[in-house]
């Protein structure tokens, strides 16, 4: 079994990163743990439902692009 994990751009919060790492350590124990982060792509004076939109849209393409 294998657990992908998708975020949609990089935490700049320390700790997030580092629950992040200690749990797919603990995890990967278990199964194969793979996390991926997918760049965002949208301005910043975007509105929150086009952010939505661009968000879904790119982790639903399993290319990431």
């Amino acid at each position: 079994m294998k657990f992908i994990f998708l975020f949609l751009g990089k935490t700049r919060r320390k700790y997030l990163e580092t629950a992040i790492s200690d749990y797919a350590a603990r995890l990967g124990h278990f199964v194969e743990v793979d996390i991926i982060v997918l760049r965002e792509r949208y301005s910043r004076n975007a509105s929150d439902s086009e952010i939505k939109k661009a968000g879904s849209n790119l982790l639903l393409n399993r290319s990431g692009r």
